[in-house]
């Protein structure tokens, strides 16, 4: 005889197996690509980026911009190769401005293409404010603008000697070397980028001896008149205006153009002269302008700055 057959346990049975099959189909939706899709960071987005492969095709690579802070904003090595890959023209007997020192200014130093792409890269960099951290602490850091305590100008830093320079930097590193503008031995390997806005400029200095005697600023912008002006000797000092006028008669001023200019000074005038930007909104040539006319004028705007250095080894004695 046949036993009877239990329908709850069926129905109990058929209840269990629709929910499983419920809860699968779900686990299947969710998994659809093979594996789960892992959350997102907080502040990090993905940056597509084409490459061309060798077959012609355009094929798209993902990097996550948290990882690389410059990813998106930085082409890739080649690209900036290529727009300066002929050392611009830097011909120290056509470029001389101070036949009694060595001071040379090329007005189109830089292609337009490397200038516009350059400038969007520093402005795109990530800003932080100056914390007390080091110069060593910073340039180890990502790269990034430090906002001065002491002024409303900013400034990046990168010493090639803690981290390799960024590729439009080491780009032009490369030139200057190329160009004859800085020796192979003794390549730029430090760079500190300045960002002025209209009025703002920077106090009589040098460089000082932790660098090559020799500097190379590249301007992109606007329009500025950098001075150079003697230092004063240990007598000079707290005497008449005399001097000081005598001074401003011995001084040199360029006329840096915003279009890519390079200016290069070395020996002497790095070592006994000091080298300023006045902080005013407009300014005129005088008779001291080494590459200008007296009596241009020259309304201030936006402009960055690059100065290239090579910076010795630290002592480790």
């Amino acid at each position: 005889m046949a036993s009877a057959i239990d329908f709850q346990g069926l129905l109990q049975a058929e209840k269990k197996r629709a929910r499983e099959a419920k809860k699968n189909k779900q686990q299947s939706g969710a998994n659809y690509s093979g594996t789960p899709e892992e959350p997102k960071k907080a502040g990090s987005s993905n940056v597509i980026s084409s490459r061309i492969s060798a077959n012609g095709r355009t094929s798209i690579s993902s990097t996550s911009s948290a990882s690389n802070p410059i990813a998106s904003s930085d082409p890739p090595d080649d690209t900036w190769q290529r727009i300066i890959s002929s050392p611009p023209s830097f011909d120290p007997s056509k470029h001389i401005i101070m036949t009694t020192q060595s001071v040379y200014y090329v007005p189109e130093y830089l292609p337009d293409e490397y200038s516009s792409k350059l400038k969007n890269w520093l402005l795109s960099l990530p800003e932080r404010f100056d914390d007390g951290s080091t110069e060593d602490q910073i340039s180890e850091s990502a790269p990034c603008w430090t906002k001065l305590r002491h002024s409303q100008r900013r400034v990046a830093l990168f010493d090639g000697r803690k981290l390799s320079l960024p590729a439009p930097l080491a780009a032009i590193s490369r030139s200057l070397v190329g160009s004859g503008a800085f020796p192979s031995t003794e390549p730029p390997n430090h760079v500190l980028v300045n960002d002025y806005n209209a009025g703002e400029g920077i106090m009589p200095h040098t460089d000082g001896p932790s660098y090559l005697d020799r500097t190379a600023t590249i301007s992109i912008g606007g329009d500025v008149i950098l001075k150079f002006r003697k230092r004063l000797s240990a007598h000079e000092i707290g005497q008449s205006s005399t001097s000081a006028e005598k001074r401003e008669e011995e001084g040199l001023d360029l006329l840096l153009s915003g279009g890519g200019s390079l200016v290069v000074f070395a020996g002497a005038i790095y070592s006994h002269y000091l080298h300023s930007i006045d902080e005013v909104n407009s300014e005129v040539t005088t008779s001291v302008c080494g590459n200008a006319e007296a009596g241009i004028p020259v309304k201030r705007a936006h402009r960055i700055s690059l100065t290239f250095r090579h910076k010795f080894k630290e002592s480790t004695t």
